[in-house]
């Protein structure tokens, strides 16, 4: 949340409620965090003399994707590539396959996902996948030579 050079931090009581307190009048951008949720981001605009009430903000838990980059012959396949990419969100993510081929990208909302794998010398691999809030997705990655 801030203003011009303005930053403060405040965390919710066990109802979920928060105030903020002597605030000058302005626009101001909340960020919502907590572990193993979405970053919600809202801003708002604060009157001479008046509170601002922003109602309820719901956080959608995290959804992760993770799997196995293989060859043709199903041997793992490491340094891989993968772009993972929101088609309503337009999230865009990236991270790398390790010696054992596994790779995994946490952080995803609710929506559909294509997978790309990249890797010199190699046919891309590409994977459709849904995710609901929350939601945990294993895939296998093929790429040909």
């Amino acid at each position: 949340m801030g203003g011009i050079g303005v930053s403060n931090n405040t965390e919710t009581n066990e109802d979920g409620h928060y105030a903020v307190t002597n605030l000058e009048s302005g626009d101001y951008t909340f960020i919502y965090e907590k572990e193993g949720y979405q970053r919600k981001i809202s801003d708002a605009s604060l009157g001479e003399s008046e509170g601002l009430d922003l109602g309820v903000t719901i956080l959608e838990t995290s959804g992760k994707v993770h799997g196995r980059v293989v060859d043709d012959e199903g041997n793992p396949m490491e340094s891989v590539k993968l772009k993972i990419r929101g088609k309503k969100t337009m999230v865009q993510k990236t991270t790398t396959s390790n010696d054992g081929g596994y790779f995994e990208c946490e952080g995803l909302g609710t929506d559909t996902y294509v997978i790309t794998a990249r890797k010199s010398g190699y046919k891309s691999g590409r994977q459709t996948i849904r995710l609901e809030d929350g939601g945990k997705e294993e895939i296998e990655v093929r790429i040909r030579k």
